[in-house]
């Protein structure tokens, strides 16, 4: 007997007996660095090619998601083509893309174009919680994540799995090992400042990178004998990047987080272990649109320290798994419900809603009202769980409102010179009052200081929860300087007050657009405060009014798709007080569409009176940028208006770190103005050449227009034309 074990005990003792020999355990270990993270892609493209066998991951923001979108059943070639054919701007973006909208959003385009509100509640202003929105990225997260049941144990998975946040609260590590895996990863990718912090069974948790950016310690205590790590994160700027508030703040939590990670690499093991650092070179964690550039380094530094994985390769490894799987989704919704709010109406948003009881359930058809939503501007995310109550399955949606609301201030901005005198400055104040009632009545207020003073003020009732209909009150006063030109040379300027009110009825017509029929009543006063015209013009201007709009236009400012057309009648009358009747006519028309990098740009505009001399010759102007280019500024005026214009631009490159886009393109317009309309048939022509930027504060504009007589301008202009 004791022969027999004792050859046993002694191979045990020395390691030499193999079927005691502790087999070994590969984690892989994924930082944070944002955008630089899909270089974890590629590693994971080549660790595959190795036939490298995971076997858990641990991951922080990016890596994070990469790694838990990994573990939960994603190899690397449908990782890649996820990056690869995902929209980053939209995703990231506060609100759906454009032609989604209703058209009172689309209208908001046009005054107020910078990006961002300040809240105001209680009397106490508020700002969001992160730059970008995150909406998007939550329900792409769950649509990805839909296969598996919401309180899962990470260690499930095929691969198990661990996700590392802040908690804000307290500064201490957060280690996901369950729950809701989309909400693991979307906890853990809360960058300060960019992201909103994600609130968890009433814990608030930032970006993990501010306490763990690359957790190794934490693969050890999941029984990783070896670990390959991978690190992406973004490396410290140098002094002349650290000129602004914001460039310091990201180095401080730069700093934050390459101490950390220091700590961790002193953790690897020389001989066990494998240390991956891609060369990312300028890719910033922003440049989401480099996804492609990423993954390629990502797999290049894999493929360069291909003799240290053929140490982790296994033969006859044992494929991944099957993950555990949820519910799957239910033929047919007994009911859309919202949990209660503060402010908003549960009733009136379901009745907004595509998806309804009695049918089919539709997860793309839901997203899509779900992005709707966030287009309101009323939630700050959104969420939805499907629920069972007595044997009735239904949508439950979580809609958090906005903690800065719900009064919100925006802004809007517009400067323009021809450098030969004329020049102009606006700044624009707005605020909105949301959800007045539970029909969701809305309160608007517009102030504007510079060339043109403005105060106006508008009150928005739906009349059904369903909005088919609703009532729109609005009051304004104007006061503007009018120039009066002869032959190209300034000769007056005119003091123009307009104060008018008016009553609407209007229905919107799905996201296409909507038609009004009101009343509305003016007072108008043109006084010369310059010049050698005594002329003072008064009218008083009451009548019935009619609109229609289309609007489909992906963007306002230099858009690549699309079309709008609006028509305006104002029928003055004297019974109604009006000094005059005539029939006042506006129509405009826009078509843009894109091939490759460069796009067209139709444009059609023409106005009218009905009626020769009965707006003092102020009525239509043309002049400028792009409104008969080379001429001055609103140099031509009249009771008739004609001009169309095609405009061509080519996307030519993007401003730095801001990801926006910048355009080299030219114009050809033709138009005019008349007093009469015995004078309608003369057209004058013009064309430009431009250099053109979409910047956070509006589009930008450096141009050169020549017109008919060899009229010339040079433009630089900060605002839509």
């Amino acid at each position: 007997m004791r022969a027999s074990w004792f050859p046993f005990l002694t191979y045990a003792l020395l390691g030499a007996a193999p079927a005691l020999a502790e087999p070994s355990r590969t984690c892989l270990v994924l930082s944070g660095g944002g955008a630089r993270g899909f270089a974890h892609v590629g590693v994971l493209k080549a660790l595959e090619e190795h036939g490298v066998r995971v076997d858990c991951i641990t991951g922080t923001s990016m890596g994070a998601i990469v790694g838990g979108l990994y573990a939960g059943g994603m190899n690397a070639a449908q990782l890649e083509k996820l990056v690869l054919h995902t929209n980053w701007e939209a995703m990231f973006s506060e609100r759906p893309p454009r032609q989604e909208l209703s058209l009172r959003r689309k209208e908001e385009d046009f005054r107020f174009p910078l990006p961002f509100e300040i809240g105001l509640r209680d009397w106490k202003f508020g700002l969001p919680r992160g730059a970008f929105a995150t909406s998007g990225l939550e329900l792409e997260l769950k649509d990805l994540t839909a296969h598996l049941p919401e309180d899962i144990a990470f260690d499930r998975l095929p691969i198990p799995f661990r996700a590392v946040a802040t908690d804000l609260e307290s500064g201490e590590i957060k280690v996901f090992a369950r729950g809701p895996l989309r909400l693991a990863m979307r906890a853990s990718m809360s960058v300060p400042g960019a992201f909103a912090p994600t609130e968890l069974d009433g814990r608030l948790y930032g970006d993990g990178g501010l306490v763990k950016n690359l957790p190794v310690d934490l693969a050890r205590s999941l029984g990783a004998t070896r670990v390959i790590a991978v690190n992406i994160g973004t490396p410290l700027s140098p002094r002349s990047e650290l000129a602004s508030f914001v460039g310091v703040t990201r180095q401080m939590i730069n700093i934050l987080t390459e101490q950390n990670v220091r700590e961790q690499l002193a953790r690897l093991r020389d001989h066990e272990d494998l240390l991956i650092s891609p060369d990312l070179g300028e890719i910033g964690a922003t440049d989401f649109k480099r996804g492609a550039e990423a993954i390629e380094r990502g797999y290049r530094a894999a493929q360069s320290v291909a003799g240290r994985l053929a140490a982790f390769a296994q033969t006859g490894a044992r494929p991944r798994p099957a993950p555990p799987t949820s519910a799957p989704d239910p033929e047919r919704i007994d009911f859309v419900r919202f949990q209660a709010m503060e402010f908003a109406d549960p009733e009136v948003l379901a009745a907004s809603l595509d998806t309804q009881p009695g049918q089919t359930f539709d997860r793309a058809r839901l997203h899509a009202d779900l992005a709707r939503l966030q287009g309101r501007g009323d939630f700050e995310r959104l969420d939805y769980a499907i629920i069972t109550e007595r044997d009735r399955k239904g949508v439950l949606i979580e809609a958090t409102e906005k903690s800065w609301g719900p009064n919100y201030l925006r802004f809007g901005l517009t400067a323009s010179t021809d450098f030969r005198g004329d020049g102009s400055f606006n700044l624009r104040l707005g605020h909105v009052r949301t959800w007045v009632n539970s029909l969701g009545a809305e309160w608007r207020n517009e102030a504007q200081i510079g060339r043109t003073r403005r105060l106006r003020s508008e009150f928005y009732q739906p009349l059904a929860a369903a909005n088919w209909l609703y009532l729109d009150a609005h009051a304004e006063h104007e006061r503007s300087l009018i120039d009066a030109y002869a032959a190209g040379v300034r000769v007056a300027q005119f003091d123009r007050a307009i104060s008018r009110v008016g009553l609407d009825l209007g229905a919107p017509v799905g996201k296409w657009g909507e038609g009004r029929l009101g009343l509305t009543a003016a007072h108008i006063l043109a006084e010369p405060s310059v010049g050698i015209f005594p002329a003072t013009y008064k009218a008083r201007e009451a009548g019935y009014t009619a609109s229609l709009v289309y609007d489909q236009l992906d963007s306002v400012n230099f858009p690549r798709e699309g079309s709008r057309v609006k028509l305006s009648v104002l029928a003055a009358s004297n019974a109604l007080g009006s000094d005059a009747s005539y029939l006042q006519t506006q129509f405009e028309a826009q078509k843009a569409f894109t091939l490759g990098a460069n796009t067209i740009n139709l444009a059609l505009l023409a106005g009218g009176y009905g009626a020769d001399d009965k707006t003092g010759g102020i009525g239509f102007s043309l002049g400028g940028f792009q409104q008969l280019s080379g001429f001055r500024n609103d140099e031509f005026r009249g009771n008739y208006l004609a001009l169309g214009r095609v405009v061509a631009y080519r996307l030519i490159g993007t401003l730095p770190a801001l990801g926006r886009a910048v355009y080299l393109g030219g114009s050809l317009e033709a138009g005019n103005v008349w007093a009469t309309r015995g004078e309608v048939r003369e057209l004058k022509t013009a064309a430009s050449i431009f250099l053109g930027a979409d910047t956070p504060l509006g589009p930008f504009y450096l141009a050169y227009g020549r017109g008919t007589g060899g009229a010339t301008a040079v433009y630089m202009f900060l605002g839509r034309p």
